[in-house]
């Protein structure tokens, strides 16, 4: 993700944006919307809504790197690791996932 704007006549609007490709496109997906540079002043209380924005996207990449897939696809662990591993709390951190046993 990455810091994107629009300069208005009389405001700049900070938004979260990354790039995805679709159907062999690169299209610029919006992920969130901050509000203008006057609105982030006022809600948040800092001066520089620009370094304000960037540390939000900042924040937001982190918490994308560390999500944990779905998917979890496992080749030679047995089922009996995989119930101990939950049993003590190591799979704690996963609220919804499906395993694929592969052969």
């Amino acid at each position: 993700m990455r810091l994107g704007w629009t300069t208005g006549k009389y405001s700049i609007t900070y938004r979260a944006v990354k790039t995805v490709r679709i159907n062999g496109k690169n299209k610029t997906q919006i992920v969130k919307t901050f509000g203008s540079e006057k609105q982030i002043c006022e809600m948040y209380g800092v001066k520089d809504a620009k370094a304000w924005a960037k540390e939000q996207v900042r924040i937001m990449n982190e918490v994308e790197k560390k999500k944990i897939p779905q998917h979890l696809i496992l080749s030679s662990v047995p089922l009996m690791t995989l119930l101990v591993m939950n049993s003590i709390g190591l799979m704690a951190d996963i609220f919804s996932f499906r395993i694929f046993i592969m052969n």
